[in-house]
């Protein structure tokens, strides 16, 4: 018994003995003294450096439209993100709208531009053509892409359960290699000078193509950036430095952080953060931001008749030419015609003269176009009716006007596109001037 608790003590004792000695310790009971801390002054603390932010006063030119932002592809972004971007294009006048899927081609009528930003699923081939003929008729398309945004896939077999991250594979090159850029499966770094991390690019002077986008910049920064490559028919527009490497090829040298495309209508960035705050302040990052914002604006789309009425940007008066007798029936197309303006957000009024600050919708028959002579002049379009109808004839319900010639006279439609019968056909014409549409 006694052994048992002799054993007992000493099981008890080595227990103890650690959890006594770190006791002492930490209360310094027996201890030597420690030295105080020492105490500092904030002044002779150094000071923390901070990018530099340059100057910049944002002076747009104020019009009306919409930028529509892809949001249909599983895109790794926030909206905050943009907010900048956002504010720029709002500071000109125009709204950005959202695509979340469905008709694109329906969605982009009203558009002057198209931004789409690190998607993780790949447009389809419709829905690339449908991008390319937009762009073809003026419309302006921004591919933003960033190494930081990429897909993780869930590798599953029968004994095991894996991750891979996947940021080889660029969705949005289903899109750009349709307009000849490709975004690289890589980031670029720099170890010799960077903006306080080895994958923050500086871009200075040197880096920059001449063009609109690049002017009055000093210096840009780019938080984490693809590589791009330009094919046939694309230019760099940024271009970083020798000391700037590729993280797929460990190469340095000739690596581009954008590009351009289709006379310049399409815009390919490899960085999504440079956009975000804080990081839009940094130099002169909110300088090429505003440029973006311009470049998205900017007008220039042609216009084909399955946009109607979305190419109207004031309100709209609707004319009737020649003074005809309107009947009720008139009356409730009129209704209808209105319906289908307020749905694509646009305002139609019956009018009996233009307005200054108005678009204009004239509708009429061939033997009453009077109102619109001069603008079939100018469009070179001539309407021949030999011999002339009498005066103050009216096509009647069969449509006297409508009818092709006996053979004794000419009723064509004459221009650059071809003579055309009046019979059975209608024109549509639009006439784009500085102030409205007609």
């Amino acid at each position: 018994m006694r052994r048992v608790l002799l054993f007992l003590l000493l099981i008890i004792l080595l227990l103890g003995a650690p959890i006594g000695l770190r006791y002492l310790n930490f209360y310094q009971l027996g201890g030597a003294d420690y030295e105080a801390p020492p105490t500092y002054s904030v002044a002779e603390l150094p000071r923390v450096p901070t990018p530099v932010s340059n100057s910049f006063e944002d002076d747009p030119q104020v019009g009306e439209g919409v930028v529509l932002l892809d949001l249909a592809h599983d895109n790794d972004f926030n909206l905050a993100e943009l907010d900048y971007l956002d504010s720029r294009l709002a500071a000109r006048g125009f709204d950005m709208s959202f695509y979340r899927g469905g008709d694109l081609a329906g969605a982009l009528r009203p558009a002057t531009a198209f931004v789409v930003v690190a998607p993780l699923q790949p447009f389809n081939p419709d829905e690339v053509r449908v991008v390319a003929d937009f762009v073809e008729r003026g419309g302006r398309l921004l591919m933003i892409g960033d190494p930081t945004r990429f897909t993780v896939e869930m590798v599953e077999s029968e004994f095991s359960l894996s991750f891979r991250i996947n940021s080889d594979d660029i969705p949005l090159n289903a899109l750009a290699n349709e307009f000849s850029l490709t975004f690289n499966g890589d980031y670029l770094y720099n170890t010799t000078e960077s903006e306080a991390n080895y994958q923050n690019i500086i871009l200075d002077e040197g880096s920059f193509a001449e063009d609109e986008l690049t002017t009055e910049l000093g210096t840009l920064v780019f938080y984490g950036s693809h590589s791009l490559q330009a094919g046939p028919g694309a230019d760099i527009l940024l271009q970083a430095g020798d000391n700037t490497w590729s993280s797929a090829t460990q190469r340095s040298g000739g690596l581009a952080l954008a590009a351009q495309s289709e006379e310049g209508r399409v815009l390919a960035l490899g960085d999504v953060d440079f956009l975000s705050p804080p990081q839009y302040t940094t130099y002169d990052n909110q300088r090429f931001i505003a440029r973006i914002a311009d470049f998205l604006v900017e007008a220039g789309r042609d216009f084909v008749l399955a946009d109607f009425p979305y190419f109207f940007s004031n309100p709209v008066d609707l004319i009737y030419t020649g003074d005809p007798v309107i009947g009720p029936d008139a009356f409730d197309e009129v209704i209808a015609l209105q319906d289908a303006f307020r749905r694509a957000g646009q305002s139609l009024s019956l009018a009996d003269a233009t307005r200054s600050d108005h678009d204009v919708l004239y509708l009429g028959l061939y033997n009453r176009a009077g109102e619109v002579e001069e603008m079939l002049e100018e469009a070179g379009i001539e309407l021949v009716i030999d011999p002339p109808l009498p005066a103050g004839e009216a096509a009647d319900e069969g449509g006297q006007d409508g009818e092709a010639d006996d053979g004794n006279g000419v009723r064509q439609s004459r221009s650059d596109l071809g003579d055309v019968q009046m019979s059975g056909t209608a024109l549509f014409l639009l006439q784009e001037g500085a102030d409205r549409r007609q």
